[in-house]
């Protein structure tokens, strides 16, 4: 065979540098790299958990103890906001508990077709949630609807207050009254006797609440014979 007819070999390529470095290099660049980026992101969650975790502390800081109303009559107990304690805790006098009972029996009593709205939002504001369904109970059971519409208005009459139990804790008070409806017939008059027990805490003073208190609880008893 001639040197023509004879195939030269392939000589192997020579290794560029830039390969070299790559391998040498590059790997270990790109793995650094990605710890970096981790890094960044671990410290990303632990500044986020950071605040997080100031921000819980400040709301359990927030936290305010439950009271727990026990009414030893009725042999129940149940949470009482806390909003409902005077920061202060001052005692209220006798003649600021009577004037708040009696504007409360009042305005539960005391209804117009112009005045029925306006009364009873004065007396809710400044009652519990379960006080307020004990009142919406009474009117209820009063038939106070079917007055208004035969044009009847309604009056109450204080007859005595009664202080039962004054303490830091808890206001108890008595009240009898008479609860009366007049219609346009002179006939149409009709009167009833009642004795409310009204269960009360004293709170922050207020430009709608002059006095500082607060109803919890609102039970009312027919007298025997309450019918006048």
């Amino acid at each position: 065979m001639t040197a023509k007819g004879k195939q030269k070999k392939p000589q192997a390529e020579k290794t560029k540098p830039t390969d070299d470095y790559i391998r040498s290099i590059g790997q270990p660049l790109f793995l650094v790299n990605m710890l970096k980026g981790i890094v960044v992101i671990l410290a990303l969650a632990v500044v986020s958990l950071s605040v997080m975790l100031f921000t819980l502390m400040g709301k359990v800081s927030e936290v305010k103890p439950l009271p727990i109303f026990v009414d030893r009559d009725a042999g129940t107990a149940r949470p009482v906001d806390f909003s409902v304690i005077d920061a202060t805790g001052n005692r209220r006098s006798e003649p600021e508990i009577h004037d708040f009972s009696r504007d409360y029996i009042e305005n539960i009593y005391t209804f117009t077709k112009q005045t029925v709205e306006s009364n009873l939002s004065r007396v809710l504001d400044k009652s519990s949630p379960e006080a307020q369904n004990q009142v919406k109970n009474v009117i209820f059971e009063s038939r106070r609807n079917e007055s208004l519409a035969g044009g009847r208005q309604g009056l109450c009459d204080i007859r005595s207050i009664v202080v039962l139990n004054d303490t830091s804790t808890l206001i108890r008070v008595q009240v009898d009254f008479i609860a009366k409806e007049i219609g346009n017939q002179r006939d149409a008059k009709r009167e009833f006797r009642k004795i409310a027990t009204v269960s009360l805490k004293t709170v922050l003073r207020q430009r709608n609440n002059a006095h500082g208190l607060y109803v919890v609880e609102y039970r009312e008893t027919d007298v025997q014979g309450a019918k006048i």
